[in-house]
């Protein structure tokens, strides 16, 4: 687990709290599942990204609600919503370079979404 890149820690989350979105299950559930080890025993990148997205779920919501033009946080996927979470949060945080996180977050979009996700989560992160 400790030495996975910040590119797989990432894509991890993203998964987990997809999990969580789509089956309404506790996320430290879906972070031990997906990790194969409790939140706690996880890196403290990963414990400090998924516990500001739980703490601050709320805001990021209404961040996404007021920069997604003509969208709403509950009109995207719930794969969109969480490259969102994970990189909204990771802004916030100041884990890594403002451009590294918004350019992982548009590749995780290209990679799991459809075409147009890449420009819409781009667009809103542009704004953070």
């Amino acid at each position: 687990m400790k030495n996975l890149s910040r590119t797989k820690q990432r894509e991890k989350m993203i998964q987990s709290i997809y999990m969580a979105l789509c089956v309404n299950k506790d996320i430290e559930e879906c972070i031990e599942e997906e990790f194969d080890c409790s939140l706690e025993q996880t890196t403290p990148y990963v414990n400090e990204v998924i516990n500001d997205v739980v703490d601050n779920m709320e805001v990021y919501v209404l961040f996404v609600n007021q920069h997604a033009k003509g969208f709403i946080f509950t009109r995207f996927g719930y794969v969109e919503q969480a490259i969102l979470l994970v990189a909204l949060s990771e802004l916030h945080l100041k884990t890594a370079d403002r451009a590294v996180i918004i350019n992982e977050a548009v590749e995780f979009a290209k990679k799991y979404c459809d075409e147009k996700s890449p420009k819409l989560i781009n667009g809103v992160l542009d704004c953070a």
